[in-house]
Formats: structure tokens, C-alpha cells, sequence
């Protein structure tokens, strides 16, 4: 094992606030999945880095002509951080 060195994974719960444009046609809420790694240094200053799967759909389209197309949009996103732990 390497010290310093930890592993993240878990689920993840969102709720919409804002969204370019307004937040009409998507849902409020949404579920995704985290993987991630992070370091901390001796000193307490740490870094980490995860990336979010999307599971649920987050399209609202009731009301919406999609032209017949089954539509689905899910979320996916990079994170880096940094900080220190004291």
C-alpha cells in the first residue's frame, strides 16, 4: 500500500439549482456513480481527481415533440481538487 494514496467510489445524488438556458426539460434530480483517486502529502496538503457516471436520465420531455426519437441525456463530469487538511 502506498501511504497517502486513497481511492474513492461511490454513489452520488444531485439536485438541480440552475442550467444555461433555464432548467426547463430537466428533471430536478439525478443519481450517478463516482471512481476517483486522491494523494496527501506529509504536510496536509492533498489532491484528488474523480469522474461522475450518469445513471439516471435527466431529460424531461413530457410535453416535448422529440420527433419520435427515444431521447435520453445523462450526466458525466471531471473533477479535479486540491487542499489542505488540518
Amino acid at each position: 500500500m502506498i501511504e497517502g494514496l486513497s481511492v474513492h467510489a461511490g454513489p452520488q445524488f444531485g439536485i438541480l439549482v440552475d442550467a444555461d438556458g433555464g432548467t426547463e426539460g430537466f428533471k430536478k434530480t439525478n443519481f450517478g456513480l463516482n471512481i476517483g483517486a486522491g494523494y496527501e502529502l506529509a504536510g496536509g496538503i492533498f489532491f484528488d481527481a474523480r469522474y461522475t457516471i450518469g445513471v439516471s436520465d435527466i431529460a424531461d420531455l413530457d410535453g416535448y415533440d422529440t420527433g419520435g426519437y427515444d431521447l435520453s441525456v445523462k450526466t458525466r463530469n471531471f473533477q479535479i481538487g486540491f487542499g489542505y487538511r488540518f
